[in-house]
């Protein structure tokens, strides 16, 4: 991904990118959920294991995805923060 297409999807935001993908029949994402005032953008990973610095995760078993990140030291136990 080049620089200049990063900033332009930083740009979009979450509701915009929602809304496109409904329009392909893929409604009821996680992605409807991600704050606007927090933007991301970057190469998509779908798997932890191949997932590093500035891409961005995609998958649906989100439950499973984070106690592997717990497991792997990524994130910290559940109500330690």
């Amino acid at each position: 991904m080049t620089p200049e297409t990063r900033d332009k999807l930083l740009r979009v935001g979450s509701k915009r990118i929602a809304a496109a993908l409904a329009q392909h029949g893929i409604a009821d994402r996680a992605v409807g959920k991600l704050p606007v005032f927090d933007p991301l953008a970057g190469p998509a990973s779908l798997t932890i294991e191949s997932c590093r610095a500035g891409s961005v995760l995609v998958g649906d078993a989100a439950d499973r995805m984070i106690e592997r990140l717990r497991q792997r030291g990524k994130l910290p136990p559940p109500g330690a923060g």
